[in-house]
């Protein structure tokens, strides 16, 4: 019952969801920018007001990545971030070292890793996220087990995160 209320509300959400947003989930997303590293993208997460994100995860973290355990020490993630299909702004990162993140950013399409910080805003808002200070883990390992891209609709603005419910029902196996 649970489940059949969220996916109305859910399909109920898309349908209000402005153009972009839907597109994003369609895989209708710009091409691919240098990252300033290989990476591979697991996620798309579109948002109520036209921006989505596009999530990226280096290949040796995600094959060692399991269900509810930590990520493992150098563990590189990427955000890119969209106000419209041909706006793309800030470039997040962040890697694991030892147990703990650190965080950075960079303009799209000018890499640069260095500078990583571990107190920023990033990490004040990821202090949150339910596990490992990342709120998309369980849709990672979904990912890593399926190889399929996760392309979800949140239902909030900018950069408020999504519950840990809406992660763990994406998560789901």
């Amino acid at each position: 019952m649970i489940r059949a209320r969220r996916l109305v509300l859910a399909l109920a959400a898309l349908a209000g969801a402005p153009a972009l947003a839907a597109g994003a989930l369609q895989d209708e997303e710009p091409p691919l920018a240098d990252l300033g590293r290989p990476l591979v993208h697991y996620a798309t997460i579109a948002r109520n007001d036209g921006a989505f994100r596009r999530l990226w995860i280096d290949e040796a973290s995600l094959a060692r990545a399991r269900r509810g355990e930590p990520l493992p020490d150098g563990t590189t993630i990427a955000m890119e971030t969209f106000y419209g299909p041909q706006n793309r702004a800030t470039v997040f990162t962040k890697l694991k070292q030892g147990s703990a993140w650190l965080y950075g950013s960079f303009e799209p399409g000018q890499p640069d890793w260095t500078g990583l910080k571990a107190k920023t805003v990033c990490h004040a808002c990821h202090i949150d996220a339910a596990e490992d200070l990342t709120f998309t883990l369980p849709v990672l390992a979904k990912f890593g087990e399926t190889r399929s891209v996760a392309r979800l609709l949140c239902d909030q603005p900018g950069r408020v995160p999504c519950d840990a419910t809406f992660y763990d029902h994406a998560g789901a196996p």
